[in-house]
């Protein structure tokens, strides 16, 4: 004769067991499947930046150490601690707008003079950084991950901000604070030498690694040194040699294919990468984890799609589709205002360009073709990024000065600086 519980069935309380454990498989199944899709996006991202060329760790990104004497940011780190005490002593030119543009009034060069005579290491410096192989990338990344215990003898682990400054003040101290001075006193090749210095800088950092630095968009600056290169070029003929090697340091400039291996694009990959690189079943115990993974991932694929439809239209905003949080919005529409600052730079660059051939020719008072094909450029090079057409050239009939423009704009208008 059987029991009550056989006769009646299974026991309440193994169909609750039984429910309780179908419900927590198929948690941890939904979650496994949920797991494995990221897993499967993040390899796909992977691959296609490792196809670009994009490195996809920090310590890829940083490259090998160099000595300190090869270093840029060792003599970037002194420029900028020189550049502190110049700002310091000249506190009260601040708020004065034609200091800031690089256009200083006769009384402003006054105040200027005594103050970079006290420190005439501040070119010698510049020069050295620009002279070096490398820029700065045995850089310290310890606020984002850890940093290296240790690096080769005679190196230095920089700050990350530290290296941005000195860049940022060499960058100022040259274009607001020498040109005007040696202008003032008939230096024009001293003063071309050193906005040439600018962008030999540029492609120091751009060179060396793809994250550029850290909330510091170079395009303005050096908008503003293409501007202070054509009162240098009006001021009086250059020389052969100095005009030359502009050339050189311009031919390389793509500001809009720069604009894709940025800082704003690589270095958010590179984080999210870095936080996100192990898929670990451990790491579901933490809140929501393969959620907050989903999330990072969206901003990468986001980031990724942006970085494909630059270049082609610089007139248009880049358009994708955007996450749902407040980082995302923030991050897509800080990327198309810093988009537009690539695209004014390219501009720039490229109209300077135009600029120098028509005066390394041998008869640089002709005018070019209307389409600028006998220049000796790419047809790149002469084409304004904004229209797609060729620039207009022609001469001010009272200075006699070649003049650039492209839909409104005229080579060497000065760019707001803040």
């Amino acid at each position: 004769m059987g029991s009550r519980e056989s006769k009646e069935g299974m026991p309440k309380w193994f169909v609750v067991v039984a429910i309780v454990v179908f419900l927590i498989g198929a948690g941890i199944l939904a979650l496994a499947t949920f797991q494995g899709s990221v897993n499967r996006r993040y390899r796909a991202v992977i691959a296609r930046m490792e196809a670009d060329g994009i490195p996809t760790s920090f310590e890829v990104a940083r490259g090998p150490a160099v000595p300190n004497d090869q270093c840029a940011a060792t003599y970037l780190c002194e420029v900028g601690k020189i550049k502190k005490e110049i700002d310091g002593r000249l506190s009260s030119l601040k708020k004065s707008e034609t200091y800031k543009q690089g256009c200083p009034t006769a009384e402003e060069i006054e105040k200027m003079r005594p103050v970079y005579a006290d420190h005439p290491e501040l070119w010698e410096t510049i020069r050295k950084a620009a002279d070096c192989p490398r820029y700065a990338w045995l850089i310290d990344f310890g606020f984002f991950v850890n940093a290296p215990e240790s690096f080769p003898a005679g190196t230095t682990a920089f700050k990350p901000y530290e290296v941005e400054k000195g860049l940022k003040s060499s960058w100022v101290a040259m274009t607001g604070g020498l040109v005007p001075l040696w202008l003032a006193e008939g230096k024009r090749d001293e003063a071309l030498e050193s906005q040439i210095l600018i962008f030999r800088l540029y492609h120091l950092c751009r060179n060396d690694s793809p994250i550029l630095c850290c909330n510091f968009n170079p395009t303005v600056r050096l908008e503003l040194a293409v501007a202070q290169i054509v009162r240098i070029l009006e001021a009086g003929p250059a020389s052969a040699k100095n005009l030359e090697a502009l050339e050189k340091e311009l031919a390389p400039v793509d500001f809009l294919e720069d604009f894709k291996k940025s800082e704003a694009f690589i270095q958010l990959r590179l984080l999210e990468m870095d936080l996100s690189r192990d898929f670990y079943l451990v790491k579901w115990i933490r809140p929501v984890g393969p959620f907050a993974k989903q999330r990072k991932m969206e901003m990468i694929e986001m980031i990724g799609a942006m970085s494909k439809q630059v270049a082609f239209d610089p007139k248009a905003a880049i358009t994708v589709d955007v996450p749902n949080s407040s980082l995302a919005h923030n991050l897509h529409n800080s990327l198309n205002r810093y988009y537009d600052y690539y695209c004014r730079a390219e501009r720039a660059a490229r109209a300077l360009r135009v600029l120098v051939a028509l005066l390394r020719r041998d008869n640089p008072e002709e005018a070019p073709k209307a389409d600028l094909s006998d220049l000796g450029l790419p047809k790149k090079a002469t084409l304004d990024p904004f229209t797609g057409k060729p620039f207009q050239v022609s001469r001010d009939a009272g200075t006699e000065h070649w003049v650039i423009e492209a839909d409104g704009w005229a080579l060497g208008e000065v760019p707001k600086v803040k």
